[in-house]
């Protein structure tokens, strides 16, 4: 047989060997001791010579092999190169479980002894314990599959090299997971709250139910999905006890706690006997009158409300210090939030010292790291060296509908000091206060301010600052001064009569606004123009534009005396109120003369 042998790579192929006899009679006889090696022809002959074809089928085992053609003795060698290491599959292809989860185990083979592997998981709960890399003709892969908490069926895969063992599991029972928060307090005037739900499914459903006839469940009763929202209202407590209810969500309880209100006179002589024997969160309802301060809410949080008809007023004439003082407790760092309602404030004059300052602070009212909200209340003809009408260090404030007016400060902030505060004032009245060095009406630095809606008029200061001396604040990512929609007008400083801007602060932001007739300026500093701001050139009155303000510009104004709408008559509302009335005409009078375009 020639030739003895032969090669072939993994693909395989096909070839022929010759045979050569003695004689043309002889004859021969061909086979071969392998399958993967088939003789396709000439297996058997006759003569002196011939030839045997065979072909050679692919390796798929990452091993060499070999096999022989034998004829009457005479052989012929085939040899043949190992495949490529291959995974050759997983079995089995997939598995199943509850939603409980547990483990379980898939078998890899390749197509040589030496051949390597390795398994990944797709999903966080379907976790590899053992195998997941290995070499062999075949291997364990272990894993354990995580309970299901969700109200819906999963999958995830453990992949080996392209080939795929799929886990599926089953979907979790619907539950509530949770309700936030778990309690609330609520003033005794009433109010409401919201309930966040959380389940385990975009089917899952809940529902809310209260135990008492004073809250009631208004949105939100029964729902369904992976979250949802409550509302409740909470009616007022008409006694002076406090109460409690629950509403009750899938099994979860949301405890609302009512605090009780109270009279003065009447449940108690005074307010300070009130504040020493009720809770927090209490509203105290101060009957008409005349009240004498200080009155002392350190480490308190309650409500003072005025009642309906004549003036309540808290008067700190008769001690030395603040008519209210509000201070967080000792070593908390937040508590609850004070609110003061319908009160007129008047007659404080602070002998109370509070860093960083060395002279009194809050003639007025006093807050020091303190929530302190004030609505409807007028605060006026109090006195301090510093923050006469209001002085707030370290605290948060919110000013709704507030009056400030003939509140003197011998130094900084006649009518507000804020100082490392966050304060918000909508449709506050800032009006004929003064401050001896800066600050006339407000004096801020550090914080965050915004006013909305304001009025700051006829304040005054020999410094800096007649309405408004900003020291430059902490805002996060934005203006840390924001004035929007105020008049800031007719207010008199050395510099900077309407507002006065520390140098090199860059944080403050005015949108909406008049700064007009200040005097004898109307901003000294930067600040970023919102737009539709109207920032007086000096000639603010001069209707007629003739460079004076005289009885032309008088008799335009008259001649729009009244409620003031879109049109011509804007020009003549010279403090943006809707209105044309004295008080646009005390702003022209107090321009009258020749001016400077």
């Amino acid at each position: 047989l020639s030739p003895a042998t032969a090669s072939y790579d993994a693909a395989g192929g096909s070839g022929s060997v010759s045979v050569t006899t003695n004689g043309d009679v002889c004859s021969w006889s061909a086979s071969s001791d392998a399958a993967w090696l088939a003789i396709t022809s000439g297996a058997t002959g006759t003569g002196t010579s011939g030839a045997i074809a065979y072909t050679v089928a692919a390796n798929t085992v990452a091993a060499s092999r070999s096999a022989t053609i034998t004829a009457n003795g005479q052989t012929h060698v085939v040899t043949q190169g190992p495949a490529e290491c291959a995974v050759t599959g997983l079995a089995p292809e997939s598995a199943s479980f509850g939603s409980g989860g547990g483990s379980g185990s898939v078998v890899v083979t390749t197509n040589g002894d030496t051949c390597e592997w390795s398994a990944t998981s797709d999903a966080a709960w379907l976790v590899i314990t053992s195998g997941s890399a290995g070499s062999g003709e075949s291997g364990t892969i272990e894993y354990s599959v995580g309970a299901n908490e969700i109200a819906a069926a999963r999958s995830a895969t453990i992949t080996v090299a392209g080939f795929a063992h799929v886990v599926e599991q089953t979907a979790a029972d619907c539950e509530v997971l949770g309700i936030s928060p778990l309690s609330a307090e609520i003033e005794a005037d009433g109010g409401s709250g919201l309930i966040a739900v959380t389940t385990n499914g975009d089917t899952c459903g809940w529902s809310a139910t209260s135990d008492v006839p004073w809250i009631v469940v208004t949105s939100g009763a029964s729902g369904s999905g992976f979250s949802g929202e409550i509302a409740y209202s909470v009616a007022e407590n008409p006694d002076s006890i406090s109460r409690i209810g629950v509403i009750t969500v899938s099994g979860y309880s949301h405890i609302v706690s009512q605090a009780p209100r109270v009279n003065v006179p009447g449940d108690f002589d005074t307010i300070n006997e009130a504040l020493a024997n009720v809770p927090d969160g209490t509203t105290i309802v101060i009957e008409p009158g005349t009240y004498p301060g200080p009155i002392d809410l350190t480490g308190r949080s309650v409500v003072l409300e005025g009642a309906e008809g004549a003036e309540v007023i808290i008067d700190g004439s008769a001690g030395d210090g603040p008519a209210i003082i509000v201070t967080a407790p000792a070593g908390v760092a937040e508590g609850g939030t004070s609110v003061f309602r319908f009160l007129t404030i008047r007659g404080g004059s602070s002998g109370t010292v509070v860093p960083p300052f060395d002279t009194p602070v809050g003639g007025g009212v006093l807050i020091v790291g303190a929530d302190v909200v004030i609505e409807d209340c007028k605060i006026v003809e109090n006195a301090s060296a510093n923050g006469a009408g209001l002085a707030a260090i370290g605290a948060s404030i919110e000013l709704n509908r507030v009056e400030f007016r003939d509140n003197a400060g011998t130094e900084f902030g006649g009518g507000i000091l804020l100082r490392d505060s966050d304060a918000v004032l909508i449709d506050v009245v800032v009006a004929q206060n003064s401050a001896t060095l800066r600050g006339g009406g407000i004096d801020a630095q550090g914080g965050t301010l915004m006013l909305v809606g304001v009025l700051v008029e006829e304040n005054q200061t020999g410094g800096e600052g007649g309405g408004i001396a900003w020291g430059g604040g902490v805002g996060l990512g934005g203006a840390a001064l924001t004035i929007s929609n105020s008049d800031l007008i007719l207010n008199v400083a050395a510099s900077g009569g309407g507002l006065w801007i520390a140098p090199g602060v860059d944080d403050v932001l005015i949108e909406s606004s008049v700064v007009c007739n200040n005097e004898p300026d109307e901003i000294v500093g930067d600040y970023v123009d919102g737009g539709d701001n109207d920032v007086c050139d000096g000639c603010f009155g001069d209707l007629t534009g003739d460079g004076v303000i005289d009885g032309a510009d008088l008799s335009v104004l008259l001649g729009y005396w009244g409620p003031c709408g879109l049109g011509p008559c804007e020009a003549a509302d010279l403090t943006g109120d809707g209105q044309i009335d004295g008080a646009d005409l005390s702003v022209l009078l107090g321009g009258w003369g020749g001016c400077v375009p």
